[in-house]
């Protein structure tokens, strides 16, 4: 009888280890599916905060493509005409308005790489860096087109430049949100 009880000790023994085994892997499946579960919300919560943040872009940023590519066509229609009549001025325009419109759109592709909350830090950063590099950029361009090129209109040259600051800004407010007004 002392080698049944033993044995039935070991029997339930091993009962209380397969139990335990059961809920061991029971509870290891319950916390692998939370895991799976977790990082299934993750890449949820990931998609919809780019989401948002591609839709705060598209509120926020204009048309660049539209704004400068019409702005360049007004340039070249512009030199063109201006052309039959003078070539120096129509030179001189052309130059004049590559000045306000390559550092203007370099401004804005630099501005409006983030947007949101989220990034609240590199717009501010973006905003600082591009506003420098559009300042480098048109001292470069005007000391580069008065030290190297001759002839030149410098009326033409500076009006053309302000005609085309002016031009982005309209630019700007028309074509910003169509759907606003």
């Amino acid at each position: 009888s002392g080698r049944k009880h033993s044995s039935s000790r070991k029997h339930s023994s091993s009962r209380k280890h397969s139990s335990s085994n059961r809920k061991h892997s029971s509870s290891s499946r319950k916390h692998s599916s939370s895991r799976k579960h977790s990082s299934s919300r993750k890449a949820q919560q990931q998609q919809k905060t780019q989401r948002q943040q591609k839709t705060a872009l598209a509120t926020v940023k204009p048309p660049l493509l539209k704004i400068y590519g019409l702005q360049c066509i007004v340039l070249l229609v512009a030199s063109g005409f201006t052309y039959s009549i003078n070539g120096v001025v129509a030179k001189s325009l052309l130059i004049g308005g590559l000045i306000s419109v390559l550092p203007n759109a370099y401004f804005a592709r630099q501005v409006f790489k983030y947007a949101g909350a989220a990034y609240a830090r590199e717009v501010n950063q973006s905003f600082y860096r591009a506003e420098a590099g559009k300042f480098i950029a048109t001292v470069g361009l005007f000391a580069a087109t008065f030290a190297m090129v001759r002839p030149l209109s410098a009326v033409a040259v500076f009006s053309a430049y302000l005609v085309g600051m002016l031009l982005n800004t309209l630019l700007v407010a028309v074509l910003r949100n169509p759907g606003a007004r």
